[in-house]
C-alpha cells in the first residue's frame, strides 16, 4: 500500500474522531447512534492503517476486518469489536438517538484502542 493510501486511513481516522467531538460538543444529550457510528469508523480506519502498513493491504469489507482483529490483533480485538458492535446497536437495534445506551462509555473503548495502535 502506498504513503498516500496509508496517509488517506489515518486521515480518516482523526476526522471521525474530531466529528466525535464535534457532535458531543453540539449534542450532549443527542445524537448517541452518530456518536457511536464515528467512533466505531475511527477505529476501524485505524485497524485498516496498522494492517496495511503490516501487510500491504487493508480489510475490503467489515466481515474481512472483523475476523482479522480476532486473529491478528488480540489485543485490540476487545475495545474494537466492542465499538463495532455499540455502532451496529445504536443504528439498528437501540433507537439510540436520544440516549445514550452505553452511559458515556463509548469514547473509553477508542481511547484503549488509541493506546494499544499509535500512529507513527
Amino acid at each position: 500500500m502506498t504513503a498516500p493510501d496509508l496517509e488517506w486511513h489515518r486521515g480518516q481516522c482523526e476526522h471521525n474522531r474530531r466529528i466525535y467531538e464535534r457532535l458531543h460538543a453540539a449534542w450532549p444529550d443527542d445524537a448517541h447512534d452518530w456518536k457511536a457510528n464515528a467512533l466505531s469508523y475511527s477505529a476501524l480506519r485505524r485497524v485498516n492503517y496498522h494492517f496495511a502498513t503490516k501487510t500491504g493491504r487493508a480489510p475490503d469489507t467489515h466481515f474481512e476486518g472483523n475476523l482479522r482483529v480476532r486473529r491478528e490483533m488480540p489485543r485490540a480485538r476487545g475495545a474494537y469489536m466492542g465499538l463495532y458492535t455499540m455502532s451496529t446497536r445504536a443504528r439498528y437495534h437501540d433507537g439510540s438517538r436520544t440516549k445514550d445506551p452505553y452511559r458515556g462509555h463509548a469514547l473509553g473503548p477508542l481511547e484503549l484502542q488509541e493506546r494499544l495502535l499509535p500512529f507513527p
